[in-house]
């Protein structure tokens, strides 16, 4: 569920743990830019070919709690997936920007994730509002590239 007014979500990550909480406005220390580390959660063969997915989405200020909440839950249900390498998130909040970037092992693991009930759910309510804006791109990406540079994953979203 969503966070509402007086709660907080406990966002872990390698580097440190971060405490966001509901006040009706995104806490100072999150303002710029924020990248989770790379996870690796399966060994890469560096001749095979794997699929690379980013999703970049623009306008979701208001629905920053829930982006945090679907997140953390969505990288819990990452880490028990089959057939996914590796992923990373990133969030930018001016202007208000949030990416996602995984690596599969091929496109059947990777729908049967996009068709999971958290995802489909995450969707729906992190559904761009007025002037929001949301792309996706897929690419084939050799082991040996991962994982991908956000640079490149950037620029493949924006053309797409």
């Amino acid at each position: 569920m969503p966070l509402t007014s007086g709660q907080c979500l406990l966002v872990k990550n390698r580097q440190a743990n971060w405490r966001f909480c509901r006040l009706g406005r995104v806490p100072r220390a999150y303002l710029g830019v924020f990248t989770m580390p790379w996870e690796s959660l399966a060994e890469v063969t560096p001749n095979k070919e794997y699929i690379a997915v980013v999703t970049w989405g623009t306008n979701w200020l208001d629905k920053f709690y829930t982006w945090l909440y679907y997140a953390e839950n969505i990288r819990n249900r990452l880490r028990k997936s089959k057939g996914i390498m590796g992923y990373s998130f990133r969030s930018q909040s001016k202007p208000n920007q949030m990416w996602t970037l995984s690596v599969w092992e091929d496109a059947e693991p990777l729908m049967r994730f996009v068709r999971g009930s958290l995802h489909s759910k995450a969707r729906v309510d992190l559904k761009p509002g007025a002037g929001g804006k949301f792309k996706w791109a897929r690419w084939s990406i050799q082991g040996s590239s991962v994982p991908p540079s956000w640079e490149d994953a950037i620029g493949r979203v924006a053309k797409s």
